[in-house]
């Protein structure tokens, strides 16, 4: 431990006696390591107090557990009982300001012991849901994508000069089990938040790892026990972090607080203590006013885009009338799958392999594409998939009858294509995809069947 920290001490005094602006940049972009300890006491020790650097004055922490932890330090802006990574707010972006920033996360589920790979990808998944901006009303998007056996990144010396800015940027954020012995992080979990400073209106969060220490803790899934950790609800803290939060160690007196200095309350999900059989579904009221704090509120156009949204996952399920299944499941043969439907699925089929797309991942490809739009249609057109379909379903009839009869035959092909490639999408996907396209999904099929059977009863009366 003392040798780690005098050879850190030894780099940055040779960082100090350099000036070029590179090496301004690399202390800037430095990895922010937030450790979980279980019970810490009031006393602190600090192997270091105050290293002066160039950019940024860097806190070496070292608690009476041995954990170590990296951090940089600033005079925090505070905000009802947590504070920012800045004192300007730190946090994600998009290139363009009108779009909400996007922060995608996956998980490694290889977590071994008793945990399924299912129970970790859906604690991840809901961790994430909590913080949605559906949850929070704020202008972030946080989504869980699914899976990945993708290695933690290490840190760039040249990050935040473009292009490896947005290199990393792109790079897979991800949760994942340390196993093995880390003297970098043996507290429950811990967040590494790469972010790069500037001139003000150009610092941003440009990368995280959430490592969960499964060597030292048990965790569960389900069932609370009292010797072990919620998946979720660590995660759920963890998550807070990466956002841009932060919170004073407990019993670290000397860290800076602004504001009215009270740490969150035992509601919060950013509560200084974390201890094994507590479990936490949701964020509390005071968490999502920190998200709009630091993101921006919606506004309430984009407020009623979340209310279409509910009104057509409500709509869905007295639209598609009972029983909502596959034509090839239809009972009755009116309704069944046509030639001509199957011909244009194996045509489909065809032309994508041709170009490779056949592939795992030529369709994961293409689902993403689906997913992007989706996303966008929140963040940069201002109507979204659910307000679109939610038009088609309450107009159908209309569009219906003003359909030429001779058109009718092409659409009804479109239309299985359409619910054939929604259906595997569910089916191959789930652990792949954002969980709220990934529902969309679920409720447009719906739909689709639905619209696809108003077509071929419309065709009947011509």
């Amino acid at each position: 431990m003392k040798s780690k920290a005098m050879k850190l001490k030894q780099t940055i005094e040779l960082l100090k006696n350099r000036k070029e602006r590179v090496v301004c940049d690399w202390v800037k972009a430095k990895k922010i390591s937030l450790t979980e300890g279980t019970e810490f006491t009031e006393s602190i020790d600090f192997i270091d107090s105050f290293l002066s650097v160039l950019c940024e004055k860097i806190m070496l922490l070292h608690n009476p557990k041995l954990f170590y932890s990296l951090i940089l330090l600033h005079f925090f802006g505070s905000f009802s009982g947590f504070m920012f990574l800045s004192p300007t707010g730190v946090k994600w972006k998009d290139k363009l300001n009108d779009r909400f920033p996007q922060v995608k996360l996956k998980m490694n589920p290889n977590f071994g012991g008793n945990l399924t790979q299912d129970s970790v990808l859906n604690s991840a998944k809901e961790a994430s849901n909590a913080w949605s901006s559906g949850k929070t009303k704020a202008r972030l998007f946080l989504s869980f994508v699914g899976q990945t056996s993708s290695s933690p990144v290490g840190l760039d010396m040249n990050l935040c000069i473009n292009p490896n800015r947005e290199t990393t940027k792109n790079l897979d954020n991800i949760v994942y089990a340390q196993n093995s012995e880390d003297p970098d992080c043996t507290g429950v979990a811990c967040s590494f938040v790469w972010y790069c400073n500037g001139t003000v209106g150009e610092e941003e969060i440009v990368h995280f790892d959430i490592q969960v220490n499964t060597r030292d803790y048990p965790f569960e899934t389900g069932i609370a026990a009292p010797d072990a950790y919620n998946l979720k609800t660590v995660l759920l803290k963890q998550l807070g972090y990466v956002i841009g939060f932060f919170t004073c160690p407990p019993g670290n007196m000397s860290c800076p607080v602004t504001g009215n200095g009270i740490t969150p309350d035992q509601n919060s999900v950013m509560y200084k203590f974390l201890k094994p059989g507590v479990h936490k579904t949701s964020i509390s009221s005071d968490d999502a006013l920190g998200v709009r704090t630091l993101y921006g509120e919606l506004s309430s156009a984009e407020l009623d885009l979340l209310v279409k949204k509910d009104e057509f996952n409500d709509l869905v399920e007295s639209f598609c009338v009972a029983p909502c299944v596959m034509p090839d499941e239809e009972a009755n043969d009116k309704y069944k799958t046509k030639e001509l439907e199957r011909f244009a699925w194996n045509d489909y089929l065809q032309q994508r392999i041709a170009k490779n797309l056949e592939t795992k991942e030529g369709k994961l490809l293409t689902y993403r594409e689906f997913e992007k739009s989706y996303m966008d249609s929140y963040r940069m057109t201002g109507i979204s998939a659910e307000q679109y379909m939610l038009d088609s379903m309450k107009h159908s009839n209309i569009y219906l009858t003003d359909m030429p009869k001779e058109f009718m035959d092409s659409y009804l092909q479109i239309l299985y294509v359409d619910i054939k490639n929604r259906d595997r999408t569910l089916t191959e996907f789930k652990n792949e995809l954002d969980s709220s396209y990934y529902e969309f999904t679920a409720n447009e099929l719906k739909a689709l069947i639905q619209i696809r059977r108003s077509m071929i009863d419309e065709k009947a009366k011509r």
